[in-house]
């Protein structure tokens, strides 16, 4: 499996991502805007992937995550 949620199980991952205070990831071939909760101490905003055509998987897909702590009332 490829994309985004074919990474989220492996701890190693999300705890390198989790250093970082933004991130964006391109590509996610995510189909859905929901939080993930292995990301909770972000901010996210996502933008889910969409199927072109009738046939072939999803395309495209945007998640950035921004730490908590810089978010700006």
């Amino acid at each position: 499996m490829e994309g985004l949620l074919s990474k989220l199980g492996e701890a190693e991952f999300t705890q390198y991502v989790s250093s970082f205070d933004i991130i964006c990831f391109t590509e996610t071939f995510l189909a859905f805007q929901s939080a993930l909760d292995c990301f909770a101490d972000f901010v996210q905003f996502s933008r889910p992937a969409v199927k072109l055509s009738d046939q072939g998987r999803r395309s495209g897909g945007v998640l950035i995550l921004v730490k908590k702590h810089l978010r700006i009332s």
